[in-house]
């Protein structure tokens, strides 16, 4: 057959093997990845992040095909020693007790699943750069044609036909996106540098949905109380700011786009406190009330 496939179960196959896990390990991860993109699975907000409920019990019965349960467990252990997954422990649920793991993907996580265009990468003699041969690229030498007449190195992607058209998909204007954010944002920013997990993660986002579909999503800011910061919290009296780097994650971001915090023409009721108004679910535990402007 000759060819490699650059993905498995949704992650590229180089950065699996070079973080040392294997299919087993991705088979997981790939659930788990399901689950934190449902609304319906249990969830709570930490600082203004969403962890979500996970049974180790019902984790083996999505994925029979791994064996017994131990075998789960010990890739979820794993998974979290490696720091792919940002962990949260209780003892008690809903008057349960009992060890009940709320979780998080981290950007380590991320990063396996998202393409970075791969620069100053050294040029062979007559324009090329070396990939690994049969991954299915068009000349069928390991190198990969741009359509400038140039080569470069293979792209992360499961695909015979990407060239640089990919690349400038995902490419954008830095400091109009800043400029952009910090005319309607809370919590304005100074800098996107380039290569960043911020920069990877807008781009990821933009592979995701579009350029245009960001930009529509930070429009919705000054309409949503809670976006634009006008939502104070009745117990501190503080306003929740939002910065970015909340805004591009994966979650809250298909959120924000489709509209779950935008205000409900129909409740009669919205005021300025948590509580009222609709605003989503499991919007308001745990915010991150802090009053400092975002640097990085």
């Amino acid at each position: 057959m000759g060819r490699v496939k650059f993905t498995i179960h949704g992650f590229q196959q180089k950065k699996l093997i070079e973080a040392g896990l294997d299919n087993n390990d991705a088979l997981v991860m790939s659930v788990i990845k399901d689950m934190y993109a449902s609304a319906s699975v249990e969830s709570l907000m930490i600082n203004g992040d969403r962890y979500i409920w996970v049974n180790q019990t019902q984790l083996h019965k999505f994925v029979p095909i791994l064996g017994s349960l131990k075998t789960v467990q010990r890739i979820f252990s794993k998974l979290r020693k490696a720091n792919l997954l940002d962990s949260h422990v209780t003892h008690e649920k809903k008057g349960v007790r009992g060890t009940f793991y709320f979780i998080k993907p981290t950007q380590l996580f991320d990063d396996l699943t998202e393409y970075v265009a791969e620069v100053n990468t050294p040029l062979l003699q007559g324009g090329g750069t070396n990939c690994p041969r049969g991954v299915g690229q068009n000349d069928g030498e390991g190198t990969d044609k741009m359509s400038r007449g140039g080569k470069t190195k293979c792209p992360n992607k499961d695909s015979s036909t990407i060239d640089s058209s990919t690349r400038d998909s995902l490419s954008y204007d830095r400091n109009e996106l800043i400029k952009k954010w910090n005319a309607v944002a809370p919590r304005k920013i100074k800098s996107i540098i380039p290569g960043s997990p911020r920069d990877r993660s807008i781009k990821a986002r933009i592979s995701e949905y579009g350029l245009d579909a960001l930009y529509e999503a930070i429009d919705k800011i000054p309409n949503s109380d809670l976006l634009s910061g006008k939502v104070v919290n009745p117990k501190t009296g503080k306003r929740w700011r939002m910065t970015l780097d909340w805004f591009i994650g994966p979650s809250n971001f298909q959120k924000v786009y489709e509209g779950n915090y935008d205000p409900d023409p129909d409740d009669d009721c919205q005021t300025n406190e948590f509580g009222s108004g609709n605003y989503g679910e499991n919007v308001i535990p745990n915010f991150d009330f802090s009053n400092e402007t975002d640097r990085r």
